[in-house]
């Protein structure tokens, strides 16, 4: 009796795992980095106003059902220098709006300076833009073309750029040297259900052997008695 029951119950759970599903995650890591340096008086352009693109692969349906997407940028920009003399100046900007494709969704920037005849130092700005998706708000709470981008077919375009004016710079004047590194991160995230795959033939035949052994043990059980 103990052994019909580890059977039906292998049976059943041979068909349960095969039809079991389970939560995915797909993540894209993008990143550029620009450093430029100069002396006595001048400007550096770390990015102009087309900012920086990165060419993002949509998500694959293959994998299951899009529970949520996540777009995050990471925009940081740091300078050193040394001044020249009591009038020795440096400043370091970034900013603008975070694109897909065509589309804007968002935006941010920062800045810092530091003037004098000493070492300039510590200039370090950073600003994070994060936005979460749901598909089923798509219309409702944003731009429904950017679930069409990321269930699509082909791949998709993500920017953060000023528009006008350089996306990232810094001016400087009576310095002995600046530097400034203007870095851009992105982030791209698809959280899904992983589909449920159909039950292979040997495992639906394995399943229905178990049961058969504990059908016949059964009935011969009973014309024995």
């Amino acid at each position: 009796m103990l052994r019909s029951k580890i059977l039906w119950f292998s049976a059943i759970c041979l068909v349960f795992c095969a039809n079991n599903s389970d939560a995915g995650v797909v993540t894209q890591t993008f990143s550029s980095s620009d450093t430029k340096v100069g002396t006595g008086s001048g400007t550096l352009i770390n990015s102009n106003l087309n900012g920086v693109t990165f060419t993002v692969n949509p998500f694959n349906s293959a994998l299951g059902t899009l529970d949520s997407f996540t777009f995050a940028w990471v925009l940081t920009m740091t300078g050193d220098g040394v001044g020249a003399g009591p009038s020795g100046f440096l400043s370091i900007s970034y900013g603008g709006t975070a694109y897909v494709n065509a589309d804007s969704y968002g935006g941010g920037g920062n800045g810092d300076s530091r003037a004098g005849d000493g070492v300039f130092s510590q200039m370090s700005k950073s600003t994070s833009l994060t936005h979460t998706y749901l598909p089923a708000n798509a219309g409702i709470t944003y731009n429904p073309a950017f679930l069409s981008v990321v269930t699509g077919g082909s791949t998709f375009g993500m920017t953060f750029k000023s528009g006008s004016g350089s996306t990232a710079s810094a001016s400087y004047s009576s310095v002995v040297s600046a530097s400034t590194t203007y870095t851009t991160g992105l982030t791209v995230t698809y959280n899904y259900t992983a589909a449920v795959p159909e039950p292979s033939f040997a495992v639906v035949g394995l399943a229905l052997a178990a049961a058969t052994v504990v059908v016949r043990r059964r009935r011969a059980a009973h014309h024995a008695a």
